[in-house]
């Protein structure tokens, strides 16, 4: 059974992972580093133009050694996506 914490972390991916496609964008679940690789392109042509890597936290948790320097490799285009939710929220999950 997971953590509570890893709960509100899942919870916090499956919402931004929400918007970014709401937005858009392509959402491609990553590996180590960061956890979605999101594309955006233009509805006419097809070309990107818009892809960036995004780390998806919840609350203040800090970034791990791996994500610090995946945010290093691909800066400018990584994205950290910090989410709090308020406690009312999670009385029913």
């Amino acid at each position: 059974m997971p953590s509570e914490s890893q709960r509100k972390g899942k919870t916090a991916e499956e919402i931004i992972r929400l918007r970014y496609e709401i937005l858009g964008y392509e959402v491609e679940r990553t590996g180590r580093g960061h956890d979605y690789l999101v594309t955006k392109r233009n509805r006419f042509t097809g070309k990107i133009i818009d892809r960036k890597y995004i780390e998806v936290k919840y609350g203040d948790s800090p970034l791990s050694k791996v994500q610090w320097e995946s945010s290093r490799e691909h800066r400018g285009h990584y994205k950290v996506e910090r989410l709090i939710l308020p406690a009312m929220f999670w009385q029913d999950i």
